[in-house]
């Protein structure tokens, strides 16, 4: 059961991003990537409770929770933004 007055950030990432299932989001390619990332910066930290900015980042990422949201939402997209780096085109791992 959700909290009073949480935000449902990753349905609402999801929605963003077009995806039909939640666990799309675990699944974009690295133009996907770039796109959720961008729409993670685009909510505010104050949007949701640090327990849902960490749900993100578990989920996303498989890192672990930590202390505040702002800590989440900056770890969220670094996790994100690092994984662009290490992609080519169409999301292919370099050096494969």
């Amino acid at each position: 059961m959700r909290e009073k007055n949480s935000f449902p950030l990753l349905e609402t990432l999801a929605r963003g991003m077009g995806c039909a299932y939640l666990s799309d989001l675990k699944y974009l390619d690295a133009s996907g990537q770039r796109k959720l990332a961008g729409l993670v910066r685009s909510v505010p930290v104050q949007a949701a409770e640090a327990n849902a900015w960490n749900d993100a980042l578990t989920y996303l990422t498989g890192q672990p929770a930590q202390p505040g949201a702002g800590q989440a939402r900056q770890a969220l997209l670094q996790a994100l933004e690092s994984s662009l780096d290490t992609r080519g085109p169409a999301g292919y791992n370099v050096g494969e």
